[in-house]
């Protein structure tokens, strides 16, 4: 509608200029007009006089008459061009009546979406809360049940496998005894099923209830950190590139990207068959992204372009998380669908991501890999 507006009030300059050049020709031919009939008057006396005096002067008479004509001639041809450009004159100003007109409907018809929207708007942000509440409450209960569920899972699977472990223990002392290399191999397997044991732990504890610490960390460092560990757990090549400033942030909020990070890894490894996962962590300036965003268009509409005060020199961040896997892919399902199949992974993602009050996304095309995008604001 914008462009509508703005094409429509340069055809009303356009029409504007086109009269005021009309209105200039008129007045030049008008004020020719007056010139020519100034001549005629004078040429006419010349023929009364010379006429009167002298009859030889037929010849002057004869001039004059021709001058005459003439100039009735070159009269009429510009009282006919007046008429045509009187005539287009007025269709132009019809026509800017008819702009002006449509300039009007358009901005009336603007102000009422304008009012529709902001009347949809508080509808949709009522509804949202409702929901917001509701989807809120259903979450926490379904991350407690997972909660719970995972730590029975841990401490069952610590009992019986520590228990497994000191039987397997007891038989190398034994073995050291009677039989050096058996005791060799019995252990080689221990350090095996010690390697089993910290997977499965790893797998199950990214749920378990965190403290919502406060002291600020290295973003990039802590996260860096964890996915050099969390590669020697998995059977998959990772890649990882942080780009932009050093920045420290919550460890509250850094533990919540770990755990977003940890459940889309897990789940692309178990279900995607993906060969290669990258993670891209970018830090951008949010006055940067204003600058950008008014430098590529004047108009912009961008919610980030609202003025406002700072009166604290803090600066203000986007954090980006972005995580793409060349796997299989799957297709994506309603939040009730994964919960009624007990598959949390993504509705748990969502949940730690409205903790940071960020954006989530999810992609995902069957033969191309699935994509997360993680994007919240901070502030240092």
């Amino acid at each position: 509608m914008n462009n509508l507006v703005s094409f429509l009030k340069n055809e009303k300059l356009n029409n504007e200029e086109n009269i005021n050049k009309l209105n200039t020709l008129i007045n030049k031919m008008e004020y020719d007009i007056e010139n020519i009939d100034k001549k005629i008057v004078e040429f006419t006396k010349n023929i009364d006089t010379t006429y009167e005096i002298f009859s030889p002067n037929s010849y002057d008479k004869d001039y004059n008459v021709v001058e005459i004509n003439k100039l009735n001639k070159k009269k009429q041809e510009l009282k006919e061009n007046i008429e045509k450009f009187s005539s287009n004159k007025k269709k132009l100003i019809n026509r800017q009546k008819n702009i002006e007109l449509a300039i009007d409907d358009l901005d009336n018809l603007r102000n009422s979406l304008n009012k529709n929207v902001e009347e949809t708007k508080k509808l949709i942000q009522n509804q949202e809360e409702k929901y917001y509440k509701f989807y809120s409450e259903e979450i926490t209960f379904t991350l407690e049940k997972q909660i719970n569920k995972d730590n029975n899972i841990v401490n069952k699977t610590v009992s019986e496998k520590l228990d497994y472990l000191k039987n397997k223990i007891d038989l190398c002392k034994n073995f050291c005894d009677m039989d050096v290399n058996r005791a060799k191999m019995e252990i080689l397997k221990l350090d095996n099923d010690l390697l089993s044991i910290k997977k499965d732990l790893n797998t199950k504890m990214f749920h378990v209830k965190h403290f919502e610490l406060n002291n600020l960390l290295y973003i990039n460092e802590e996260i860096k950190s964890f996915i050099n560990q969390f590669k020697k757990t998995i059977d998959c090549k990772i890649d990882y590139k942080y780009t932009g400033d050093k920045i420290k942030e919550k460890s509250s909020n850094i533990l919540n990207i770990i755990r977003i990070i940890q459940e889309s890894v897990n789940n692309s490894v178990s279900h995607s068959k993906c060969s290669k996962i990258t993670i891209n962590l970018i830090v951008e300036k949010y006055m940067d992204i204003i600058s950008n965003a008014d430098t590529n268009n004047e108009e912009s509409d961008d919610i980030r372009q609202i003025n406002f005060v700072i009166e604290e020199p803090k600066q203000k961040y986007i954090i980006i998380v972005k995580i793409t896997d060349d796997g299989h892919g799957f297709e994506i399902q309603n939040d009730n669908i994964y919960m009624s199949n007990n598959m949390y992974g993504i509705v748990l993602m969502k949940y730690r991501s409205e903790k940071l009050s960020g954006k989530f996304n999810i992609q995902s095309t069957k033969g191309f890999g699935t994509a997360v995008t993680l994007e919240y604001e901070t502030e240092m």
